[in-house]
């Protein structure tokens, strides 16, 4: 979100006005290109090495960028180092996203993934605050990097999935991360050896079922079944109707009636209250009846926006600001569906090659908004409805993963 906020600042001190607007689209795609490749290669980097190692390189990596683009005076430099801001945001958010839901059990799972997006929607309503006092978008640039720079000072309390380890055969590791987190209470004390004996026994189990116990896992794996094919297929069109839907929204907001300021603060908080609704109701019915829901919710209220009279640019900005809302509660739910569907061997490629589509989305969404709008102002909100709605049936085809034991391989 800090990112979008940043592009509106730099459209206007560099006059990207008119002829020169094309410069604007051309930063904000870079950026979503390095997103891109971020979520292509995180997965399989963070697979092969560690969720820890990942996370570590990439925040360093996003805090250098940020810090670096603050002080460019050229739009070639920015660019590049937009390029890999974008990258290694991808990356970190793909590597904490997996390393919670892995230190989580199935009964905690709801719980742990709204905790997070909370975070993020909290950071969102910060920066939007943050961006209302401070106007110079190389201070905000400066700001930016600050998250990053204060997790590497966190890095020593930082574990490694035991799960990871698991894959990889690295047992002495993973039986002290676990034993660190203790027993239930001091009446149910951590029995080590039974611990030990239950990560031998889950280790021989999964060496059975792969058949090979260094085989390397890629992007292919989540294609090498024909139920796999429809998983990915399914979720693929989903993560890039979200991204879609909503960074487009983001860059709609300017051609809204309203204040901009209070437009992004509303269609920020919506989302924020919609989390315990949203907690609440997937560990009730499931992730998938409610992911269906609020796609299609998404949907009719982008459609809706059509039947609003010409003399009402208010109630159009409340219906388009009420559709981004929503469309930003989906991210709860596609990722947590995605982490629990897919299991430990490829969980991280499979959440950054899913992240991938979502980043092509949001790649072509300032190119969707620059040339659909030069038609019709109501056909990008249009766009967006048909695609929800379209996303929302195929999503039919996704099975419940409410409380279901994490797969640790393919064959599972």
């Amino acid at each position: 979100m800090s990112y979008h906020l940043f592009v509106l600042f730099f459209f206007f001190q560099w006059n990207l006005l008119c002829e020169r607007s094309y410069i604007s689209a051309l930063v904000q795609s870079m950026y979503f290109v390095g997103y891109l490749f971020g979520s292509f290669l995180s997965g399989t980097v963070s697979d092969a090495f560690g969720r820890k190692i990942t996370l570590t390189v990439s925040v360093a990596l996003q805090a250098a960028a940020f810090i670096g683009a603050s002080f460019v005076t050229s739009h070639i430099a920015l660019i590049i180092l937009l390029f890999f801001a974008g990258l290694s945001l991808a990356s970190s958010i793909a590597c904490q996203y997996t390393l919670i839901i892995e230190m989580i059990g199935p009964d905690h799972r709801t719980i742990a993934g709204i905790i997070n997006e909370l975070f993020w929607k909290a950071g969102w309503l910060l920066i939007i605050l943050v961006a209302y006092f401070i106007r110079d978008w190389r201070i905000f640039m400066l700001i930016g990097a600050a998250p990053g720079l204060a997790i590497l000072l966190f890095w020593k309390w930082i574990f490694e999935s035991p799960r990871w380890l698991l894959t990889k055969g690295r047992l002495d590791e993973a039986h002290e991360i676990l034993v660190n987190f203790g027993g239930k209470s001091k009446e149910q004390p951590l029995d080590k050896n039974s611990l030990r004996q239950l990560i031998e026994r889950i280790r021989e189990s999964q060496v059975k079922r792969e058949g090979e116990v260094t085989k390397r896992h890629t992007q292919l794996d989540m294609v090498r079944t024909p139920k796999m094919r429809k998983f990915t297929l399914v979720m693929a069109i989903n993560w890039c109707t979200v991204a879609l839907s909503s960074y487009g929204f983001t860059l709609f907001m300017s051609s809204l009636a309203g204040d901009l300021y209070l437009n992004l603060v509303y269609s920020a908080i919506l989302p924020t209250l919609l989390l315990p609704v949203v907690g609440c109701l997937i560990a009730k019915f499931g992730r998938r009846l409610i992911h269906i829901i609020f796609m299609a919710l998404s949907g009719a209220l982008c459609i809706g926006i059509l039947g609003v009279p010409s003399g009402y640019p208010l109630l159009m900005t409340g219906l388009a600001l009420t559709a981004r809302g929503v469309i930003g509660a989906l991210w709860t739910t596609i990722y947590l569906i995605t982490s629990e569907l897919y299991p430990t061997t490829i969980r991280n490629t499979a959440i950054g090659t899913c992240a991938t589509f979502a980043r092509i989305g949001g790649l072509v969404a300032p190119y969707v908004i620059m040339l659909v709008m030069r038609v019709s102002l109501y056909l990008p909100v249009i766009l967006f409805g048909c695609l929800c709605i379209l996303a929302a049936i195929a999503f039919f085809f996704i099975p419940e993963t409410l409380k279901v034991p994490l797969a640790q391989s393919v064959e599972e």
